[in-house]
């Protein structure tokens, strides 16, 4: 019960981040969640198959598991902000 709450809370907490950190903070944190949730999605995805489950709580899984690619991926390629080229 609590794992439900906590995925239910997340976005809630993603979308309050990304308007309060940095762009550089906001960035990691996408592409570290990201990957977090692409791994928890992808053995999720796995046991959805061996269990049998029916195909639309597979295909949630499947396209939730698709989202979180997105976000790793677009925080990987998020172009460098002023303050992180002048800091290298």
């Amino acid at each position: 019960m609590a794992n439900i709450a906590f995925l239910f809370f997340l976005p809630f907490l993603l979308a309050w981040l990304s308007q309060t950190l940095s762009g550089s903070a906001i960035r990691w944190t996408n592409l570290i969640l990201g990957i977090l949730f692409v791994v928890g999605f992808v053995f999720e995805a796995i046991a959805s198959f061996n269990a049998g489950r029916p195909g639309a709580i597979t295909g949630d899984i499947v396209l939730a598991l698709v989202v979180c690619l997105l976000i790793a991926w677009y925080a990987w390629k998020w172009p460098k902000q002023e303050g992180e080229l002048a800091a290298k």
